[in-house]
């Protein structure tokens, strides 16, 4: 059985980073590919290095908008910047959503 403690830190491009720790066994780092949150990005995994939490990976949010009418997609916040971020870091991209009119 797996005991799931889950924290979220919604830290928008310029916002000073902070976060609680205790009993922490990793973090889940979540970007949308534009450089100003990959910059963010980037702060918050050095920020739980520093503090010795473990970054599991990576997730690009926002990867893709798909036309609902006609399914053209259209890349508008930037391409592949989690996954070029993950490289960078050693770390692993683990998964992309795309933007979607729908609300699931």
């Amino acid at each position: 059985m797996v005991n799931w403690h889950i924290q979220t830190n919604d830290n928008a491009p310029g916002a000073k980073l902070c976060a609680e720790f205790y009993l922490t066994s990793g973090a889940i780092i979540v970007t949308t590919p534009q450089d100003v949150a990959l910059l963010d990005a980037r702060k918050g995994a050095e920020m739980f290095n520093k503090v010795q939490v473990p970054v599991l990976g990576i997730v690009q949010n926002m990867s893709v908008f798909e036309c609902p009418k006609c399914g053209h997609q259209q890349h508008i916040f930037g391409k592949d910047g989690a996954r070029k971020l993950a490289q960078e870091m050693n770390l692993q991209l683990l998964g992309k959503f795309s933007s979607s009119l729908r609300i699931v």
